[in-house]
């Protein structure tokens, strides 16, 4: 939630960047570059590989950002586009949290855990505004707040790799998100209850 508060500053800032890509790419392509991008970050990360896999996700994000701010400064919103764009985030995440669930870093029960949060946090959010409701952004946690943990944990568990009390700080970490995240999807299904109600 923290960082969600901050996009429409980004935004402005990135305006620039946007439309240069926008030149040469379509949000379409740009979410397929997403796509692939989380794809070989899972392969990264499963392999143990945290710099490579940190790299990969912040291009995952980077690519995320940029399609719909794309889509939105060349006025060019499509309901394909949008169907498109959900898709593969989720999927993003799925991957991405999945490499590293598969890795030495982190236990693969918290991975699971942290993946359900994280899954029905997004689901919750889009499928209010699929029954006619404004989306859901509020919470604890939001999508850039969660790529911040564990973009953090796993360059803080790159520079100290022992372990602290049996788990990698990377582990900790994914504690925390599994937590926040599953509170999160809690606290966006009360809300759209209420205002279903």
């Amino acid at each position: 939630m923290v960082l969600e508060r901050k996009q429409k500053i980004v935004r402005k800032r990135v305006k620039g960047v946007a439309l240069f890509l926008g030149r040469f790419f379509s949000p379409n392509q740009l979410s397929f570059a997403s796509l692939v991008f989380s794809f070989i970050c899972f392969l990264s990360f499963s392999l143990n590989h945290l710099a490579l896999g940190v790299f990969l996700a912040l291009l995952v994000a980077f690519f995320d950002v940029f399609d719909g701010l794309v889509a939105r400064y060349k006025d060019i919103h499509s309901k394909k586009g949008d169907f498109l764009d959900h898709t593969v985030d989720r999927v993003a995440d799925a991957l991405v949290l999945l490499g590293l669930s598969f890795s030495k870093f982190v236990g693969i029960e918290i991975g699971f855990l942290a993946i359900i949060g994280v899954l029905m946090t997004g689901y919750v959010g889009t499928q209010a505004q699929a029954i006619g409701e404004d989306r859901v952004y509020r919470g604890i946690v939001s999508r850039p707040d969660i790529f911040f943990l564990i973009s953090l944990g796993a360059i803080l568990t790159l520079f100290y790799s022992q372990r602290v009390y049996s788990r990698y700080l990377l582990d900790w970490m994914f504690l925390v998100l599994a937590v926040f995240s599953n509170i999160t999807a809690l606290q966006r299904s009360l809300i759209v209850w209420k205002e279903l109600s």
